[in-house]
């Protein structure tokens, strides 16, 4: 995945860079989620990748996106078998009634959020890059960007 962001800070191997994640929330109006007007600058760090960006040049970015899929199955798989198994086990080999059984769902259902919520904490904490520097801009490809969000840049 590639985004446009603007160059704020710069180091010897890694930047940092300004993009504008905005939300899937499907509003008329805007072209991209970028340039909605509730998106909100987020501050990442980059590798150069060999580049040399000054502060305020627009780059490309392409980010690896490694462990999104897997927290995505997580969150959303792991707690829907958990209570299905859960409400399985209570009522068919433990033979309790059918209101137990519920209550052990929501508990096992719960549980299952757990993980998701350990994962999430550790790529938190993972000091590792997830952006590296794709190319130097000295403007915004056609059909790309979001317009009014960064100041033009001088020509490299």
């Amino acid at each position: 995945m590639s985004i446009i962001g603007q160059v704020t800070g710069i180091g010897q191997t890694q930047c940092e860079v300004t993009i504008y994640r905005g939300t899937a929330c499907g509003a008329e109006g805007s072209v991209q989620c970028a340039s909605c007007p509730s998106a909100s600058p987020v501050q990442v760090l980059a590798d150069n990748n060999g580049w040399q960006p000054s502060v305020g040049q627009l780059v490309k970015l392409y980010s690896t996106q490694r462990g999104v899929v897997r927290l995505a199955a997580v969150t959303y798989l792991l707690p829907l078998v958990t209570g299905v198994t859960g409400y399985a086990v209570t009522e068919r080999l433990l033979g309790l009634p059918e209101g137990a059984a519920a209550f052990s769902a929501l508990g096992c259902f719960l549980a299952g959020f757990l993980p998701a919520y350990l994962i999430d904490r550790r790529m938190a904490s993972d000091a590792r890059l997830n952006y590296s520097i794709e190319d130097l801009l000295d403007q915004l490809p056609i059909g790309e960007g979001v317009p009014d969000r960064f100041s033009p840049v001088a020509p490299r």
